[in-house]
């Protein structure tokens, strides 16, 4: 139950799920279950905030989770400015085509 090997047959399993209705649907966008690494994409993952945790700093919570997030995005930001194809590799494993929008998106 807890092994990694039946998590990523799991994720593996999710994203072809995923991939095949978005399909369905006529929708561009892909997702891809393995890791940035895996993907050969040059940036660290960050963790998941959600809208509760991010008012928790307020609190005195998990503050240090939130500033690990804040310093990922910052050294991504960083690679992104001083290496711009690393986001477009990143973005065209996603989608085809897309806007400005969409790279800002990914961006922020």
């Amino acid at each position: 139950w807890n092994s990694t090997e039946l998590l990523k047959d799991w994720r593996e399993a999710w994203s072809a799920h995923v991939n095949e209705r978005m399909a369905e649907l006529g929708l561009e966008g892909r997702i891809d279950h393995r890791s940035y690494e895996a993907q050969g994409i040059e940036l660290e993952p960050q963790h998941k905030i959600g809208p509760a945790a991010s008012r928790r700093p307020e609190q005195g919570l998990e503050a240090e989770r939130i500033e690990d997030h804040t310093r990922i995005a910052r050294e991504n930001g960083d690679k992104i400015i001083a290496n711009p194809d690393i986001a477009l590799d990143a973005i065209t494993r996603q989608q085809a085509t897309f806007t400005t929008r969409d790279l800002a998106t990914f961006a922020f």
